[in-house]
């Protein structure tokens, strides 16, 4: 078709006229709307209604992520077992290293809703590009690099600071982090201006695998040029050391494999810790006694006669304050035919060796690989103790009877949390973060067919574990009180959000199978559906919403759907940031899923279209160009005979390019926290506050630039004073590392802190009168002090309280015992006694009026007049003076 400037009008509107808008008569979007009803409806009450609808849409979509994320934490704590021949040992290992898994499944989970709406606009427009997706991914990324972080700067306590523990993974992903939005304004404004070609598009995909890749290389250790930290002679040391016992065991078990999501509810718990560090002895014996044949132990406790595990490197004796904490074997068989009709009880040994003074204690649980609890196996979950000198503790297994024909079943033991300056033995399986004791189960020797395909045991459990799913969604879910703390409770928000989702909880746990089906592979696929559904109703909303109020789709995109689907990584990562030790939960997260989005989020829906359009033909070739017959005066359709896959820069360069700039300043001001501050999270609360304000500051001038920039070109005057910021960001970074000054020092910081501890630990001098103890540092007590009503505290000693005609603003004391004592902790209890005149004096004040501010206490102390108070042994009274009470009290 060859088309003309007289034809050029008619066929654009024509083409107008065929793609009605989607709050129009005959528009629609993939779901919605449900009628072509609401078209008669005011626009305006319209607009109210969807823009409640989409607000209520976010919170479903955190529900099924949330569902989602249980899937994935089935998946990547999966754990296999390998017996290496050439090293005679078996290693357990997680299968998904911790930082593929944050970069593949836990990022997907986390920014499914951006990426599946980005796939869901281009499928629904016919593989035209919007502006929904694309301003949806530069917004979230902007959120959460600048809101989130600026909530986690602020959620650490006073005082205290988060710093980035991976640093080499932690540079990859803010590498490919810039690179992704830079290489994303290049392809849409400078190498093909507005269209994106096959190559561009399938070069954005490649990107992501080869960012897990390289962050894999990091977390193995193998870019240590990354980190851009000196060690000092002593971390050398030890790296060294590690290096050589890394080679010596095994690289893949060695490195203890954590994931750092914040949305991870396995966090802390034995799944996600430290599974693989260290060789294992490699023993098979039968459970009921972990003994030789000839019955001697196969370690011994540590003691006088007792042997001591040694380094496998140096072998030497491993230096351990109060102990190793052992199993006596990290392998352990059981036979079938020990079993009969009633349950097996199998007693096992854990072992305290290399030093036995004072008391450690251990956490114990259970953990069934093929094994499922409750079917095959009782759970445990204990914590251990050992007292002084005591050097063996005994454990009851209950194994239940099995089925016939069935396959072998395996369990773990696992003992973590290791208190009292005592550690696991780093010879073992587990190594010395955790210690593993497997056990294995053998049945039958040929199971079924029918039992190797499905597991009944692992079936019905997943069947109890639905109904209690189901249950509990109708019920407030209750937080588990902390140690030392109370259980928070409910305020009348966070009834009023249980209602709102109750929907939601109850339909999600009505679909949504148990993680333990199918590895969590069944979960995983079903969560992703509804999700990809639930995406599609927030896609069809924010449009609906936008063509009714007359909002464009990129202010949408940015600003209302970006926050709603950030906001539930924003709460987990506020929670994460204060309770983790480090901060890789929060910013590397961010700056890895910031990568992610661009990647899969870009990559996948954008390459899809190139090829689509790249075969166009027909009747689909010929709306293309009705299409694009008057953009930019018909260049495309010039250019572009055969077709091509268009994306007009425009607002989405300008953001991307501001978001850039914001971008480094925010990087840059994280980088000069750590070197001053020892973290990028935390420090004093006024840096806390500035730097948060900064980070705001910078979104907010995103957030309008882009708004601006919707409506109005004159907006892009914004470049030069967000670029000149940037700019002057990394000039003075570059100043502030070059120069070396101003640094934190963490000796430094290390005697301050013991310094303060110190001071905590010498609790305030306590004046006990009649009795009770009173505090010095109470307010009610300073002021009463200052009006003369209670005695001062002065070194060591006590001052008695001055008669009436003395006292400094003539008011009465308070009733006070003739014996006042002041405690000071660490040292002896000291005494005076208060002369008869003075005595006397205080009983006829007391007669004319009351103190005004006599306390509670006081009154309550007058009853225990006379009282005396106990004193232990090595606490003895000192002798009375020998000379006469002076006379003049206020002398004294």
């Amino acid at each position: 078709l060859k088309l003309d400037s007289s034809c050029t009008p008619f066929l654009a509107s024509r083409d107008s006229r065929a793609m009605p808008k989607i709050c129009e008569p005959g528009g629609s979007g993939l779901m919605l709307p449900l009628s072509q009803a609401e078209h008669k409806m005011n626009k305006g009450a319209r607009a109210v209604i969807y823009i409640l609808l989409l607000l209520y849409m976010f919170m479903g979509v955190g529900t099924v992520a949330d569902c989602f994320m249980n899937a994935v934490e089935k998946i990547i704590s999966k754990k296999r077992r390998i017996y290496r021949p050439q090293k005679k040992r078996t290693v357990t290992y997680l299968v998904w290293n911790s930082t593929v898994a944050d970069l593949t499944l836990l990022a997907l989970g986390s920014s499914a809703p951006e990426i599946l709406l980005s796939v869901l606009e281009i499928m629904s427009n016919g593989f035209y590009s919007g502006e929904l997706g694309p301003s949806t991914i530069v917004g979230s990324a902007a959120f959460n690099l600048l809101i989130i972080l600026a909530v986690c700067v602020l959620a650490i306590p006073n005082g205290e600071t988060r710093s980035i523990e991976h640093m080499s993974v932690y540079h990859v992903t803010v590498i490919f982090s810039i690179f992704a939005y830079m290489w994303l304004l290049f392809i849409v404004e400078v190498i093909s201006p507005n269209v994106i070609d096959i190559w561009e598009a399938l070069l954005t995909f490649v990107m992501f695998p080869t960012l897990v890749t390289i962050s894999w290389l990091a977390n193995k250790g193998k870019l240590p040029w990354l980190a851009l930290e000196k060690k000092s002679e002593d971390d050398d040391a030890v790296s060294d050391v590690g290096n050589r016992r890394s080679s010596l065991l095994d690289d893949e078990s060695n490195a203890a494999q954590k994931s750092h999501h914040p949305r991870l509810k396995l966090r802390g718990s034995v799944a996600a810790a430290a599974m693989v560090t260290g060789g294992t002895r490699k023993s098979h014996v039968v459970a009921e006694a972990q003994r030789d044949a000839d019955g001697e132990d196969k370690a011994i406790p540590a003691g006088s006669n007792g042997k001591d595990l040694q380094d496998p490197v140096t072998k030497r004796r491993i230096h351990a304050p109060n102990g190793i904490i052992t199993f006596r074997s990290d392998a352990v068989e059981v036979e079938e035919h020990q079993f009969k009709d009633e349950p097996t009880i199998v007693k096992l040994d854990i072992l305290r060796c290399n030093g036995s003074e004072g008391t450690i204690s251990c956490k114990l649980q259970t953990e069934g690989l093929s094994a499922v609890p409750g079917k095959d196996f009782e759970e445990m979950d204990e914590t251990l103790e050992f007292e002084d000198g005591e050097t063996e503790k005994e454990v009851e297994l209950c194994i239940f009877p099995q089925r016939p024909l069935e396959p072998d079943d395996v369990l773990q033991l696992v003992l973590s949390e290791a208190e009292g300056d005592a550690f696991f033995n780093p010879n073992d399986d587990g190594g010395k973060a955790i210690g593993l004791l497997t056990v294995t189960i053998k049945n039958s020797e040929a199971p079924s067919l029918m039992e190797r395909l499905v597991d009944r045991d692992n079936f019905f459990a997943g069947l109890k574990v639905w109904k209690q799913q189901i249950l509990a969604s109708w019920k407030p879910e209750e937080e588990e009180a902390e140690d030392g703390e109370e259980a928070s409770q409910w305020k009348p928000k966070d009834y009023i959000l249980f209602v709102l989702g109750l929907p939601f909880n109850v339909f999600f746990a009505i679909v949504c199978p148990p993680a333990m089906w199918a590895g969590g592979f069944l979960l995983f696929t079903v969560a992703l559906t509804w999700v990809a559904v639930v995406t599609a109703l927030i896609s069809d909303l924010a449009s609906l919403f936008g063509c009714c109020a007359d909002i464009p789709d990129a202010t949408t995109a940015i600003t209302i759907v970006a926050m709603g689907t950030s906001l539930p990584d924003t709460f987990a990562s506020m929670t994460s940031a204060s309770k983790d030790d480090t901060a890789d939960s929060s910013i590397v997260n961010v700056t890895g899923s910031n990568s992610v989005n661009v990647y899969l989020g870009i990559g996948i829906p954008w390459l899809a279209a190139a090829i689509y359009w790249a075969a166009a033909s027909g009747d689909t070739l010929l709306a293309w160009k009705l299409r694009y017959a008057t953009v930019l005066d018909g260049a495309l359709v010039s250019n572009y005979p055969s077709g091509a896959f268009v994306v007009q820069g425009g607002a989405l360069g300008f953001s991307v390019l501001i978001f850039n700039c914001v971008a480094i300043s925010c990087l840059v001001i994280l980088r000069v926290r750590r070197l001053a501050l020892g973290g990028e999270l935390g420090g004093p609360k006024k840096l806390a506050y500035a730097s948060s304000a900064t980070l705001i500051f910078l979104w907010l001038s995103y957030t309008g630039s882009s708004i601006w920039r919707n409506s109005s070109k004159d907006a892009e005057v914004m470049i030069y004073p967000l670029a000149a910021i940037a700019v002057l960001a990394v000039i003075g970074g570059l100043v502030f590392e070059l120069s070396g000054k101003g640094r934190f020092d963490p000796e430094a910081a290390k005697e301050d802190a013991e310094a303060r501890k110190g001071l905590k630990d010498h609790a305030a001098p306590e004046v006990v009168v009649h009795g009770v103890a009173e505090d010095m540092n109470n307010a009610e007590v300073t002021d009463n002090i200052k009006e003369g009503l209670e005695p001062e505290k002065i070194g060591a000693s006590t001052l008695e309280i001055p008669p009436e005609s003395s006292a400094p603003n003539a008011q009465e004391a308070p009733e006070v015992d003739a014996e006042v004592l002041l405690e000071v902790p660490g040292s002896e209890k000291l005494e005076e006694v208060v002369s008869p005149e003075s005595s006397s004096a205080l009983d006829e004040g007391k007669k004319k009026r009351p103190s005004p501010k006599k306390s509670a206490r006081g009154t309550e102390a007058g009853e225990a007049k006379e009282k005396k108070v106990p004193k232990k042994k090595s606490e003895a009274k000192p002798k009375a003076p020998t000379e006469e009470p002076k006379e003049d009290a206020k002398d004294e």
